[in-house]
């Protein structure tokens, strides 16, 4: 039995078809080229488009208000070091923003207006106190006139 077995396993490969073993009513049949593996190319790197920017639109009160925050202090906020910079700007957004959420809400408190201002100005090392609440003031009623003017007319 164990002839018959190797005789049907021959380990050699047949040249031609008809020397092919074969296994029940199955007949295998070998090529005599090797077919080559495809081979597969090395992806292209395919730079992708950039995203389309979407514009951010904001609240032109809130413009105004940022704006009205920044006037006359750009000389003194080039001279902060970089992390005061960094500290200055972040809190300007911050009370700019909760300004416009005053005047959203109908309710508009200049008490509070000024102390974040004056808050929000003493980030400013070296600076006369009097001054900083001059400053304040004058950003506080330059704020006071936007929500007059945006509600005079609503």
């Amino acid at each position: 039995m164990a002839e018959e077995l190797d005789s049907t396993f021959n380990h050699e490969q047949p040249q031609t078809p008809e020397q092919a073993p074969e296994f029940g009513n199955v007949k295998i049949e070998r090529s005599e080229t090797p077919t080559p593996a495809p081979i597969a190319a090395p992806p292209i790197a395919i730079p992708a488009a950039p995203a389309p920017r979407t514009r951010i639109v904001k609240d032109p009160t809130l413009s105004e208000i940022e704006n009205v925050l920044s006037e006359n202090i750009a000389d003194l906020y080039k001279k902060l070091p970089a992390e005061k910079k960094q500290l200055f700007k972040i809190e300007g957004e911050k009370i700019a923003t909760q300004i416009n959420a005053m005047m959203k809400s109908g309710v508009l408190r200049l008490k509070k207006i000024l102390e974040l201002i004056l808050g929000w100005l003493k980030i400013i090392p070296g600076i006369n106190k009097f001054y900083l609440e001059q400053e304040a003031k004058i950003k506080a009623d330059k704020i006071l006139f936007i929500y007059d003017r945006e509600h005079a007319t609503t």
